[in-house]
Protein backbone atom coordinates (compact mmCIF):
# COMPACT_ATOMS: atom_id res chain seq x y z
CA UNK A 1 0.00 0.00 0.00
CA UNK A 2 2.90 2.41 0.74
CA UNK A 3 4.66 1.69 -1.84
CA UNK A 4 7.66 0.16 0.17
CA UNK A 5 9.84 -2.88 -0.11
CA UNK A 6 9.23 -5.32 2.45
CA UNK A 7 10.07 -8.87 4.12
CA UNK A 8 8.57 -10.99 6.63
CA UNK A 9 11.34 -11.93 9.44
CA UNK A 10 11.64 -15.40 11.54
CA UNK A 11 10.58 -13.48 14.45
CA UNK A 12 7.32 -12.75 12.45
CA UNK A 13 8.01 -9.61 12.03
CA UNK A 14 7.79 -7.29 9.03
CA UNK A 15 10.81 -5.62 8.14
CA UNK A 16 10.32 -2.58 5.76
CA UNK A 17 13.68 -0.79 4.00
CA UNK A 18 12.33 2.77 4.21
CA UNK A 19 14.78 5.01 2.15
CA UNK A 20 17.82 3.12 3.85
CA UNK A 21 16.32 2.78 7.11
CA UNK A 22 15.13 -0.91 8.38
CA UNK A 23 12.03 -0.09 9.98
CA UNK A 24 10.48 -3.29 12.11
CA UNK A 25 6.44 -3.60 12.12
CA UNK A 26 5.50 -5.70 15.11
CA UNK A 27 1.76 -6.24 15.59
CA UNK A 28 0.24 -7.56 18.72
CA UNK A 29 -3.08 -8.54 19.65
CA UNK A 30 -5.45 -6.33 22.20
CA UNK A 31 -4.74 -6.99 25.47
CA UNK A 32 -6.24 -5.81 28.67
CA UNK A 33 -4.38 -3.86 31.53
CA UNK A 34 -3.48 -5.80 34.37
CA UNK A 35 -2.26 -3.42 36.47
CA UNK A 36 -5.25 -1.19 36.40
CA UNK A 37 -7.43 -3.85 37.23
CA UNK A 38 -4.56 -4.75 40.14
CA UNK A 39 -5.16 -1.25 41.46
CA UNK A 40 -9.13 -1.67 41.79
CA UNK A 41 -9.60 -4.77 43.06
CA UNK A 42 -6.85 -3.98 45.95
CA UNK A 43 -8.82 -0.25 46.80
CA UNK A 44 -10.15 -0.21 50.05
CA UNK A 45 -14.04 0.57 48.45
CA UNK A 46 -13.74 -2.54 46.12
CA UNK A 47 -12.42 -4.51 48.60
CA UNK A 48 -15.16 -3.70 50.85
CA UNK A 49 -17.66 -4.37 48.14
CA UNK A 50 -16.41 -8.03 47.67
CA UNK A 51 -16.24 -8.44 51.47
CA UNK A 52 -20.09 -7.64 52.15
CA UNK A 53 -21.29 -9.27 48.39
CA UNK A 54 -23.67 -12.08 48.75
CA UNK A 55 -21.69 -15.98 48.35
CA UNK A 56 -24.22 -18.12 46.71
CA UNK A 57 -23.89 -22.09 47.15
CA UNK A 58 -24.54 -22.55 43.25
CA UNK A 59 -22.39 -22.89 40.37
CA UNK A 60 -21.97 -19.05 38.70
CA UNK A 61 -21.83 -19.76 34.90
CA UNK A 62 -21.42 -15.82 33.52
CA UNK A 63 -21.58 -14.42 30.30
CA UNK A 64 -21.43 -10.50 28.91
CA UNK A 65 -22.17 -10.46 25.10
CA UNK A 66 -23.66 -8.23 22.47
CA UNK A 67 -27.45 -8.94 21.64
CA UNK A 68 -27.16 -9.99 17.95
CA UNK A 69 -27.42 -13.37 16.43
CA UNK A 70 -23.47 -14.38 16.27
CA UNK A 71 -23.03 -14.38 20.03
CA UNK A 72 -23.99 -17.29 20.05
CA UNK A 73 -26.88 -16.72 22.26
CA UNK A 74 -29.86 -19.41 21.15
CA UNK A 75 -27.11 -22.00 20.99
CA UNK A 76 -26.09 -21.28 24.42
CA UNK A 77 -29.37 -21.28 26.02
CA UNK A 78 -30.31 -24.27 24.53
CA UNK A 79 -27.00 -25.84 25.87
CA UNK A 80 -27.71 -24.67 29.28
CA UNK A 81 -31.46 -26.14 28.98
CA UNK A 82 -29.52 -29.65 27.55
CA UNK A 83 -27.15 -29.84 30.65
CA UNK A 84 -29.97 -28.79 33.03
CA UNK A 85 -32.13 -31.61 32.15
CA UNK A 86 -28.75 -34.16 31.73
CA UNK A 87 -28.93 -34.38 35.59
CA UNK A 88 -31.42 -33.18 37.57
CA UNK A 89 -29.45 -31.77 40.92
CA UNK A 90 -28.06 -29.47 37.85
CA UNK A 91 -30.51 -27.30 38.66
CA UNK A 92 -29.70 -27.46 42.64
CA UNK A 93 -26.43 -26.28 42.01
CA UNK A 94 -25.94 -24.49 38.78
CA UNK A 95 -26.95 -20.99 37.69
CA UNK A 96 -26.73 -19.09 34.46
CA UNK A 97 -26.16 -15.24 34.70
CA UNK A 98 -25.80 -13.39 31.09
CA UNK A 99 -25.85 -9.84 30.65
CA UNK A 100 -26.57 -8.81 26.94
CA UNK A 101 -25.17 -5.38 25.71
CA UNK A 102 -27.11 -3.61 22.80
CA UNK A 103 -25.60 -3.23 19.48
CA UNK A 104 -23.94 -0.18 18.94
CA UNK A 105 -21.82 0.22 15.79
CA UNK A 106 -21.90 -0.32 12.55
CA UNK A 107 -24.84 -1.57 10.45
CA UNK A 108 -27.79 -1.90 13.25
CA UNK A 109 -29.19 -4.96 12.86
CA UNK A 110 -33.11 -5.77 14.13
CA UNK A 111 -32.79 -7.12 17.24
CA UNK A 112 -36.24 -7.25 18.40
CA UNK A 113 -37.00 -10.97 17.34
CA UNK A 114 -33.98 -12.03 17.95
CA UNK A 115 -34.01 -10.87 21.82
CA UNK A 116 -38.37 -12.17 21.70
CA UNK A 117 -36.45 -16.02 20.83
CA UNK A 118 -33.79 -15.64 23.52
CA UNK A 119 -36.21 -14.63 26.34
CA UNK A 120 -38.81 -17.65 25.25
CA UNK A 121 -35.99 -19.87 25.22
CA UNK A 122 -35.19 -18.34 29.00
CA UNK A 123 -38.94 -18.65 29.96
CA UNK A 124 -39.03 -22.74 29.14
CA UNK A 125 -35.80 -23.20 31.18
CA UNK A 126 -37.32 -20.80 34.26
CA UNK A 127 -40.76 -22.66 33.72
CA UNK A 128 -38.64 -25.96 33.86
CA UNK A 129 -36.64 -25.96 36.07
CA UNK A 130 -37.07 -22.37 38.18
CA UNK A 131 -36.42 -18.99 38.74
CA UNK A 132 -32.69 -19.63 40.25
CA UNK A 133 -31.30 -21.27 37.25
CA UNK A 134 -30.80 -18.81 34.59
CA UNK A 135 -30.46 -14.10 35.03
CA UNK A 136 -31.04 -12.53 31.76
CA UNK A 137 -30.54 -8.77 32.24
CA UNK A 138 -30.13 -6.05 29.25
CA UNK A 139 -27.28 -3.75 30.32
CA UNK A 140 -23.90 -2.40 29.14
CA UNK A 141 -21.75 -2.75 32.53
CA UNK A 142 -18.98 -0.60 33.66
CA UNK A 143 -15.90 -2.12 34.44
CA UNK A 144 -16.50 -2.20 38.17
CA UNK A 145 -19.27 -3.89 37.53
CA UNK A 146 -17.81 -6.47 35.09
CA UNK A 147 -14.76 -6.89 37.87
CA UNK A 148 -17.39 -7.64 40.41
CA UNK A 149 -19.27 -10.20 37.99
CA UNK A 150 -16.07 -12.00 37.60
CA UNK A 151 -15.04 -12.08 41.08
CA UNK A 152 -18.07 -14.08 42.03
CA UNK A 153 -17.74 -16.00 38.51
CA UNK A 154 -16.64 -19.92 38.68
CA UNK A 155 -17.01 -20.79 35.07
CA UNK A 156 -16.60 -18.10 32.23
CA UNK A 157 -18.93 -19.29 29.15
CA UNK A 158 -17.87 -17.67 25.79
CA UNK A 159 -19.95 -19.14 23.09
CA UNK A 160 -19.82 -16.62 19.61
CA UNK A 161 -20.18 -17.65 16.44
CA UNK A 162 -17.80 -15.24 14.86
CA UNK A 163 -14.84 -13.62 17.03
CA UNK A 164 -14.04 -10.37 17.65
CA UNK A 165 -11.99 -8.19 19.57
CA UNK A 166 -14.05 -8.81 23.32
CA UNK A 167 -11.70 -10.56 25.63
CA UNK A 168 -14.05 -10.76 28.70
CA UNK A 169 -11.77 -14.04 29.13
CA UNK A 170 -8.39 -12.40 29.54
CA UNK A 171 -9.90 -10.09 32.21
CA UNK A 172 -11.64 -12.70 33.92
CA UNK A 173 -8.35 -14.50 34.20
CA UNK A 174 -6.84 -11.53 35.40
CA UNK A 175 -9.58 -11.07 38.15
CA UNK A 176 -9.44 -14.51 39.38
CA UNK A 177 -5.71 -14.53 39.74
CA UNK A 178 -5.44 -11.38 41.88
CA UNK A 179 -8.29 -12.34 44.45
CA UNK A 180 -6.51 -16.26 44.39
CA UNK A 181 -9.50 -17.96 42.95
CA UNK A 182 -7.51 -19.52 39.57
CA UNK A 183 -8.17 -22.63 41.45
CA UNK A 184 -11.81 -22.18 41.38
CA UNK A 185 -12.10 -21.28 38.16
CA UNK A 186 -13.11 -22.01 34.52
CA UNK A 187 -13.53 -20.89 31.17
CA UNK A 188 -15.51 -22.90 28.47
CA UNK A 189 -14.33 -20.96 25.28
CA UNK A 190 -15.61 -20.77 21.71
CA UNK A 191 -13.31 -22.13 18.69
CA UNK A 192 -14.13 -18.71 16.91
CA UNK A 193 -13.48 -16.38 20.16
CA UNK A 194 -10.69 -13.87 19.43
CA UNK A 195 -8.57 -14.87 22.16
CA UNK A 196 -8.82 -18.79 21.57
CA UNK A 197 -5.32 -18.45 20.61
CA UNK A 198 -3.96 -17.12 23.65
CA UNK A 199 -5.43 -19.29 25.95
CA UNK A 200 -4.63 -22.65 25.05
CA UNK A 201 -5.31 -24.59 28.63
CA UNK A 202 -9.36 -23.42 27.90
CA UNK A 203 -12.20 -25.95 26.77
CA UNK A 204 -13.04 -25.98 23.43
Amino acid sequence: MLGVNFEFRKTGQLGIDYHGRNVSLVISHVGVSYDSIYKQLKHPKMRRILKTTKQTKRMIFASIDTLSQIAGLKEKFLGYQQFLRSDPSHAKTCRLIQYLEPVSYGKQYSTEEYHETIIDIKNEIVKEFGSQVISVKIEALSETKRLLLWATTNVLLNTTLRGGLRLPSLEYIAVRCILGLEGKSLIILSEFSGGIRALDGVLK
